[in-house]
């Protein structure tokens, strides 16, 4: 039994074999298209694009409305100046293509550096800037050297030192001034009344009988 399993198995691992060697054979003896035919075929090509070509440099663009079938200037063949004729007559036939109401997206001049409103950190060849990028890019603020500090000090501080003495002398004079008003007022208020002249003192009969 176990034999005639064996030989059963090897039969059929055989048979599949052989027939993945005969699907091999037929795909390989396949016919190949042969150089008439691939002629033919470029030949039917060359007329198709020729008989397009033809056709729509028959129709007079000038004589053509927005109802007009100008799917024939789309048609491979048709040469680029003579598509670019029709298509610019199409949009001319109708204020509805010729006058654009502003409302399309793709009706503005997305390279008028004017609409560059915004601000990237997106940099051409390195990407997103970091936080290192930004540093690199302040300027470094470097200590000047001590003479060059010194000598824009010096006349600062002779302006400084001269300005305050004009301008202290007017206090001083005033308050001079003050001073002696001061003292002025005070001797007035402190110096003693005159004294008044005694007068003889008359009794009251006296001076009814003068």
């Amino acid at each position: 039994m176990a034999e005639r399993e064996d030989d059963n198995f090897l039969a059929r691992w055989s048979r599949r074999k052989r027939d993945i060697a005969r699907e091999e054979e037929a795909g390989n003896l396949a016919p190949t298209p042969d150089e008439a035919t691939l002629r033919q075929q470029a030949e039917a090509e060359a007329a198709e694009l020729e008989a397009n070509r033809l056709a729509a440099e028959a129709v007079d663009i000038e004589t053509l409305e927005y109802e007009s079938d100008f799917g024939i200037f789309l048609k491979r063949g048709v040469p680029d100046l003579l598509r670019k004729q029709a298509l610019r007559k199409l949009w001319t036939s109708s204020p509805v293509l010729a006058n654009l109401d502003g409302l399309n997206d793709y009706e503005a001049d997305f390279g008028d550096p004017k609409l560059n409103t915004f601000t990237s950190i997106w940099q051409v060849g390195r990407g997103f800037m970091g936080l290192e990028d930004e540093e690199d890019k302040k300027p470094s603020t470097l200590p000047e050297p001590e003479g060059n500090i010194a000598e824009r000090a010096a006349p600062a501080t002779t302006e400084q030192t001269v300005a305050p003495a004009t301008v202290s002398s007017e206090p001083a004079l005033s308050a001079a001034a003050d001073e002696g008003d001061a003292e002025t007022n005070e001797s007035e208020e402190t110096s003693p009344p005159e004294q008044a002249v005694e007068r003889p003192r008359i009794s009251i009969r006296k001076r009814l009988m003068t």
